[in-house]
Parts: structure tokens; sequence; C-alpha cells
């Protein structure tokens, strides 16, 4: 039935003048609907946001094949935390920690709906997992980020995971204070983290944190050992980075675009934008009209929120497809994907970022000659567990194949396959006084 305001009240009054049952009627409905108004019944902010996070949040399990019908039943899958959706293709956000170990799992839905799903990138540096479902079918939306830094000190926060098993329980507190460092026994410390006053238990691991507006803020990963009500999450403005990175063009197809995007939150204007950012000059998009700074409203007619949206929509496309971008002052200009040669390539696959080495690198690391590449960092969203190289090594082999030019590089990486095992050797220039000699390095990078 629906709500009858005020002014349809006083309608009703000068009507039942004649009718005396109609009013008292009328009188005790209105005062009903009119204080479950006022006081939000049952209907919480909290309610709501949980319900909206809700279908967007899994159950993240060991797989465990099933026996045949003449055999024993298996044995039950171990819990091992929880996740979120981030792309309705099947993508599920979780903690590195809580799949470690593991290639196979199995995620469950609050409908009660199970898929078999694997890992496909990890970061432990950041613990962050990505699974993909296998043959999905879910209609679950992905979850909705807030975009990053929107937050409130003292704001209320919800949490939902599997704390000991108890699946899809949510847990409600407070942010506490953001910016935080967890050091971890034996792991990388995590820092720029988000601490809140729930208390979180095992199981509540790689679940979403989200505001009142069922929007998420960042993703749980951890409590505090010996006290209450002290967690942490990592923020949506990390995420972000990583899931870009993840979804990039470089990584799903090894094709670029000569620009990333990133979000802005602008406080003033209580809103956030896709922007382009690091426009490579001289490429044929920033020909076309690609520059810095400029904030996208559209992909190919489809409205664009932040980076997040960004990444996800063009994750499917391949070398040579065209993308219409329009900003928001509606000017339209048409983008391409070219494929990666030399050092983005090895960027893509290997996650190794090289410099050349020319003669400037090399009087500053006092090498004797100037030409191959010298490390300058590792790709954000690789796993390189125990990787011994470190920045300033230069290459020398990769596969027993010498490298010094771009054209090495392009022959070596164009067959490789994801999972692909390659040896490496690099050359770490070590000072001994006023002379110095060189180490050879022996390590191995897999294929991504």
């Amino acid at each position: 039935m629906p709500f009858i305001n005020r002014s349809s009240y006083k309608i009703l009054v000068c009507f039942a003048n004649r009718f005396n049952t109609l009013i008292l009627f009328c009188g005790i409905f209105l005062f009903t609907n009119v204080q479950a108004d006022e006081e939000g019944g049952r209907h919480t902010p909290s309610v709501k946001a949980v319900y909206k996070a809700m279908p967007s949040t899994v159950v993240i399990s060991e797989f465990v094949e099933k026996s045949k019908s003449y055999l024993p039943s298996p044995r039950k899958a171990k819990i091992l935390g929880a996740g979120v959706v981030i792309d309705t293709d099947g993508y599920i956000l979780t903690s590195e920690h809580v799949v470690r170990g593991y290639d196979q799992l199995t995620v469950s839905f609050y409908t009660q709906e199970k898929y078999r799903a694997q890992v496909l990138y990890r970061s432990e540096s950041m613990d962050l997992a990505l699974v993909k479902v296998e043959a999905f079918k879910h209609s679950a939306r992905a979850i909705k980020f807030a975009f990053p830094n929107d937050l409130l000190l003292a704001e209320p926060v919800i949490a939902i995971g599997n704390p000991y098993g108890l699946t899809f329980s949510p847990s409600k507190g407070i942010l506490s204070g953001t910016g935080r460092r967890l050091n971890v026994p034996g792991k990388a410390t995590l820092d720029e983290l988000l601490q809140t006053s729930i208390k979180a238990n095992p199981g509540n691991s790689g679940g979403p944190l989200i505001n009142m507006n069922g929007e998420m803020i960042g993703l749980m990963i951890a409590s505090q050992n010996d006290a209450q009500g002290i967690s942490f999450a990592i923020p949506v403005s990390k995420i972000e980075k990583l899931i870009s990175s993840w979804f990039s063009p470089e990584r799903q197809s090894h094709s670029e675009l000569g620009f990333t995007v990133s979000t802005e939150f602008s406080p003033q204007e209580n809103s956030g934008y896709a922007v382009v950012k690091n426009v490579q000059q001289g490429k044929l998009n920033n020909l076309l009209g690609v520059r810095d700074n400029q904030r996208i409203k559209m992909v190919d007619k489809k409205p664009i929120r932040n980076a997040m949206d960004f990444y996800r929509y063009i994750k499917t496309r391949k070398v040579g497809q065209q993308l219409s971008i329009t900003t928001i002052e509606d000017k339209t200009f048409f983008v391409q994907l070219f494929p990666l040669k030399g050092l983005t390539l090895a960027k893509s696959k290997l996650g190794l970022k090289f410099q050349r080495l020319g003669p400037d690198i090399a009087r500053a690391i006092s090498v004797p000659f100037d030409k191959g590449f010298v490390l300058s960092g590792l790709e954000v969203g690789f796993d390189f567990g125990l990787f011994k190289v470190r920045r300033g090594d230069m290459l020398f082999k990769i596969n027993n194949r010498i490298i010094m030019n771009d054209l090495d590089f392009q022959d070596l990486l164009k067959d490789v396959k994801v999972g692909d095992s390659l040896s490496v050797v690099f050359l770490r220039v070590i000072p001994e006084g006023d002379s110095s000699h060189v180490e050879t390095i022996f390590d191995t990078v897999i294929v991504h």
C-alpha cells in the first residue's frame, strides 16, 4: 500500500467528516507510516549497506575433487577466507595469504552456488591475489569501489567475512585510522593501511570493508595480536593501482595505449574522476589528442566513474582495436592498441623494468662498457618470491641468449607462454676500495 503524505491526509479529513470510520482508519495508517519513516524502522543504513555488498562477497575454500558414487564422500573442504567480486566476468579479489599454497579453489556465493576457480595473479608484498572463476554463470554484481581517500575518521564501517567458518558474517565498527603500518613476521611490511575497531578473526581476511553507502573502502587482511578491536584493511587507493596493472592491456594482451589512467578524488566536489596520466609524447594516441590530466567521462559510450571502470572495460581489447574516449568536456577522440616491443614487452611478460645502459649510467655505476640493459625496478603485481636480482644489476643472458638490444628481447619473448620458467643471468658490480669486481647472479623468472 502506498505511503499517504500530509496533503493527502487533509483531503481525507475533509472527506471523512461524512465517514467517521474512514478517518479512524486513515489516521491510524498515517501515524504508523510517518513513525516508521521518521525512525527508519529496521532498515538502518547498516542493513542497507550489507544488502548492497553481500551479493558481491564470497567464501573461498580449498578445492576438493568429487568422489565417484561408489566411493566414500570426500572430506569437507577447509574454508580459507573471504573474497569479493570485482568484475562480473568472474574475477575475485582476496588476500594473498588466504590462497597461499593453492592454485585451485572453490568459490561459494550467498545463494549457495559454488564454482571452481584458479589463482591468476599474486602479490605477496601487497598481500593481494586475483582469482578467476571457471564457467561463471552467476548474476552477482561487482562491488562498488569508493573513491580513493574518500574517508572520514570515525565513520561507521562494516566487514563481511567468514570468521571461524561462520560464513557471510557482518561485523560493525568505526574507521579508527589511516596510513597505518603492520609488520608481518617473516614477511614484507604492509603500509598505508586502514585501521578499524572491528574485532577480526581467522576467516575475515579477503572480505570487503564497506562504508554506509555499501561501497568498498578496503580489503580486510589482519587483526592486531593480543588486542581487542584493532584490525587492518588495504585501502582501495592501493587496490585500484594493482588491479589496474593486472587488467592493463600490457598484461592482458601484451599491447599498449601509450598512457595510463588513475582515479583522482576531489573533496571540494565530493566526487572522483578517471584521469589520463603518463602520456608518451610523440606516440600516435598522443598525436590524436590524448593529453595528461584529461578527465574521462565515457569509453565507447560506456560511463566511466574511475580507473577501475576503465581497465575493467578494456581488459578484453586486442592489438589494433580502437576505442572512443569522451572527456567531461564532451570532446571525443579515438585511440588504438599497439603491440609491445623491447623493454615494454619485457616489463609486461617478465615484470622486469630496464633502462638502456648508456655512457651516463655506465659512469654512474662504474662499469667499463655502455651497451645492454640495467635493471631499474620490478613491476607491481608480479610475485617474485625469493628473487635474488636487485635494482642496478645488468642483464647479461636470458635462456643462454645474450641480450644487447630491443630486437634480442623481441625475438626471445615473442613465443614464450604464461607459466614458462626462464633462466636469467645478471652482472653485479661490487666495489672494493678504489677498484671493483663483477659478480655473476643466476636466477629464474616466470612468464606472466
